[in-house]
């Protein structure tokens, strides 16, 4: 689109295009490291979306002293209260953006104690670019020890990241705290990418701690499988033989995190197909996260019995589900049949009546041929006409197949709701297929 090929030309220092004028775009994630001077007309009320658009002009670069903020408008007050948001200062307390310093040099200590004083982080320091990766994912591993520490850590670690956006980094740090800066935020990178996805601070870093917490996201190649599924899609997130690849990482708590999303793709991906059996498996997987969760014991010895007993628990879970996303070949019916032919299984289950399961997998391959003829009918889930005409139709096909067994008049509202199960399946069925 126009709009790329002009982010592109604006980003080359070698370009004529110098000046563009913005409205909302570009003023936030839009990282020129080169760019100098920002001017701002408008009233900027998101409080992270201040901190953002002023850091446009922070980052460092070759022979670059520091930005300059041009303000028509006045921000200042706003920024006091952004600062207060993202770092837990009190407005009087903030004299400006000056502050943000004292807010960076106070996180640094904070986390030096908690993290830096208590596990060997030399070789970020001292070695080459794979120790110095390593070095990344066994601190990222130690802050994963437990929920509560882990979440200390990225609180500390956000606060900092919001303070430095509004720094100078070579005008106001040294180059060892910017050092201590660049690795905590390469640690909080990697465990936010094995959490949530992207990571949102990687932007602040300079380009060689950049190219190291990208090594370090796609190291040992379970979470190399990840990055490339988050952004190509380009693996079947039903082959066993990744497993093996996951099974051969040898920090736990992240082996743990990688298996949690994979585990969650996968079983958002099957529920497109089967709602009724990807439900299950999503309980299956929030009770082992809880229990995962809940360790808070010190006894080396115990956290390991208790991160083997998660990890077994969470392969087992892909083991099954990888197994019943196959399993239609054993029943000789299609994969999509399948579908329907457990909430109807699961419809019995839950209304307690028995149905001949021979009757149950003919009427499954009905349903599938009523609902897939819908697709005929361009964006039918948005036409009542056509849901109330497939509902319908569906409700003919299990009564003339006496599913469920005629019911008497004071069960009959409880029958309406099998039917619906059945329908609720037909509809999410066609949502993505």
């Amino acid at each position: 689109s126009d709009r790329a090929e002009a982010a592109l030309y604006f980003k080359d220092i070698k370009s004529n295009f110098k000046i563009v004028i913005l409205v909302d775009m570009w003023l936030t994630g839009f990282d020129v490291p080169f760019l100098d001077t920002i001017y701002i007309d408008k009233v900027l009320t998101q409080q992270h979306g201040i901190i953002q658009t002023i850091s446009r002009v922070n980052r460092a670069y070759e022979n670059k002293q520091s930005g300059l903020i041009v303000d028509f408008i006045g921000i200042n007050e706003a920024i006091r209260w952004a600062l207060k948001r993202y770092t837990n200062f009190e407005p009087e307390d903030i004299r400006g953006i000056e502050k943000a310093v004292e807010i960076v040099l106070n996180q640094i200590e904070i986390l030096d104690n908690i993290i830096y004083k208590k596990i060997d982080c030399s070789a970020y320091f001292e070695g080459n670019g794979t120790e110095k990766y390593n070095c990344l994912n066994r601190v990222a591993e130690f802050v994963q020890q437990n929920e509560e520490f882990e979440y200390r850590f990225m609180e500390n670690t956000k606060r900092l990241s919001r303070a430095f956006s509004l720094c100078n980094p070579h005008k106001d740090f040294t180059s060892e705290q910017l050092d201590k800066i660049h690795f905590y935020m390469g640690v909080r990178s990697i465990i936010f990418k094995l959490t949530k996805g992207d990571a949102p601070d990687i932007s602040q870093m300079n380009r060689t701690v950049q190219r190291m917490v990208q090594e370090a996201v796609k190291a040992n190649g379970g979470v190399e499988y990840l990055f490339k599924i988050d952004n190509k899609n380009e693996y079947d997130l039903f082959d066993i033989n990744y497993l093996e690849k996951i099974n051969k990482m040898e920090l736990p708590n992240t082996k743990i995190k990688l298996l949690e999303q994979l585990l969650n793709q996968a079983i958002g991906e099957f529920k497109k197909v089967n709602k009724v059996k990807a439900e299950n498996f999503s309980k299956r997987l929030q009770k082992i996260v809880d229990s995962y969760n809940r360790r808070s014991l010190t006894n080396a010895d115990e956290v390991k019995a208790i991160l083997d007993d998660v990890n077994e628990r969470l392969f087992e879970t892909m083991r099954d589900l990888i197994a019943e996303q196959k399993s239609f070949t054993d029943l000789g019916i299609k994969y999509e049949e399948k579908a329907f032919l457990d909430v109807l299984v699961a419809v019995e289950e839950k209304y307690d009546f028995d149905f001949p399961d021979d009757k149950n997998q003919e009427l499954a391959k009905k349903i599938y041929e009523l609902v897939d003829k819908t697709s005929d009918y361009t964006d039918w889930l948005n036409k009542s006409d056509i849901k109330s005409k497939l509902k319908s139709e569906i409700m003919m096909l299990l009564y003339q197949n006496g599913f469920p067994p005629m019911p008497d008049k004071a069960t009959c509202e409880n029958y309406k709701k099998v039917y619906n199960d059945v329908i609720e399946q037909a509809e999410n069925f066609k949502k993505y297929n």
